[in-house]
């Protein structure tokens, strides 16, 4: 190593250290500039425990090697001590002297869509290799249920004339003109208060009046909660059973109102409770909550 700089970096990781090395090849002209930065401990940690790994630089490392389709051939990490002497854990790549990026606000419509589905494309592929992607396309469906439910979910998310969503329930008609597929959505912090049960019922008492008889659904076995709901509606089969998928099919009971569905209605006519009613549209838009 011929030289060693401090880099300032940008605000997301302001308090950690940065550095750049200088280090030459056998001449002159055979320079290498590595950036050695900083890692810190998970924000995730204090939520789901510590790190399997020891080096907070080495969980950095092997989540770029998992995801990145092409990562630095020189990605690396160490634990080595600061100019003050305290250690600390750093990991190592190559420094970039540029980056490109396409000017979103100047691209044309169609120039937009295909942008985005880039977009979305390589964040599918990282997630199916840092996950069982398997299960994630079990958990997704054979229909495009939950790509709609989470569009409208974002769509709603960006309005701010909508009010806060916390859920998202759709069906789409599937095979047989009386089956659909169905999907429901309830953010975290929304979940276990009986939520998705309301949207499933006021999602089936639109069905029915669709003319479907049937929601079908594929689910992990260990989605305990979504196939308790489908339980708690009517009565429930599983279709096909492979692996840690289940296929089920839902009959729908006769026109009826769960009981803290009727609530939610009676409280949303009442301006003072504070509660907004929740919206039922066509079997092509969702019932939100």
């Amino acid at each position: 190593m011929v030289d060693l700089a401090h880099k300032v970096i940008g605000v997301s990781s302001v308090g950690t250290q940065c550095w750049v090395a200088l280090m030459m090849g056998r001449d002159g002209d055979d320079p290498l500039f590595p950036q050695v930065k900083e890692a810190e401990a998970s924000v995730l940690e204090r939520h789901a425990g510590p790190s399997e790994f020891e080096n907070h630089g080495e969980r950095v490392v092997q989540g770029q090697w998992l995801m990145q389709a092409a990562s630095d051939i020189l990605l690396g990490w160490l634990r080595t001590a600061g100019p003050e002497g305290r250690e600390r854990h750093f990991y190592v790549r190559q420094l970039w002297d540029g980056k490109a990026s396409v000017e979103v606000e100047a691209l044309p419509p169609e120039g937009l869509a295909i942008y985005g589905r880039a977009c979305g494309w390589t964040l599918a592929r990282a997630h199916a290799r840092s996950g069982d992607r398997i299960a994630i396309a079990a958990y997704l469906g054979k229909g495009d249920a939950f790509d709609r439910a989470i569009t409208q979910f974002a769509e709603c998310y960006a309005d701010p004339d909508s009010g806060e969503g916390v859920g998202v329930a759709r069906f789409v008609r599937t095979g047989p003109r009386n089956n659909a597929e169905v999907a429901v959505t309830v953010v975290d912090d929304w979940q276990g208060r009986g939520l998705g049960t309301i949207l499933l019922e006021l999602l089936a008492e639109r069905a029915r009046e669709e003319g479907i008889e049937t929601f079908s659904a594929l689910l992990l076995t260990a989605n305990t909660e979504m196939l308790d709901l489908l339980r708690r509606l009517g009565s429930t089969r599983v279709i096909e059973r492979e692996g840690s998928c289940i296929e089920v099919e839902e009959e729908l009971p006769p026109a009826g109102i769960h009981p803290g569905l009727r609530e939610l209605l009676r409280r949303s006519a009442d301006p003072a409770s504070g509660v907004r009613p929740a919206k039922a549209f066509a079997h092509d838009d969702p019932i939100r909550a």
